[in-house]
């Protein structure tokens, strides 16, 4: 494990209302194959979680590969794939409560593929709880 897998990986900045968010960019190597693979752990700090809020930005070029992510806990997953006309995908919730949430972002084909993603927990009543990250393989 190298000491960037040891750092914390997010950072915090703004967003429109109450809530804080966490974002990480990155980038994916030349395989077919090279995916990422994060621990995002939600916290009952502040408030009980309810959720974790995940949203995937990218390339707008059609000629890029296409970016996903998986984002997991428990039974609950979702799957979001960034709109190559916008450069985003679609904002998600996965209320899977507090504890590990798996985010997997992988690629549609061979080219390096550049993403950032932002995130948050928050409680049922939108409260922002604490958030930690841990990159469990970087491709």
């Amino acid at each position: 494990m190298s000491l960037r897998n040891l750092l914390p990986t997010g950072t915090l900045f703004l967003l429109c209302g109450p809530a804080a968010a966490h974002d990480m960019s990155s980038s994916l190597a030349v395989q077919a194959s090279a995916s990422d693979y994060f621990q995002v752990s939600c916290l009952d700090d502040e408030a009980v979680t309810e959720l974790l809020f995940f949203r995937l930005t990218g390339s707008k070029s059609a000629a890029a590969p296409v970016v996903s992510a998986q984002i997991s806990k428990g039974s609950q997953a979702t799957n979001l794939t960034i709109d190559s006309k916008t450069g985003f995908s679609r904002g998600v919730e996965v209320h899977g409560g507090g504890g590990a949430y798996y985010v997997t972002v992988n690629k549609s084909k061979a080219g390096r593929a550049g993403y950032a993603f932002d995130y948050h927990c928050q409680s049922a009543s939108g409260i922002h709880t604490g958030t930690e990250t841990v990159t469990l393989q970087n491709q």
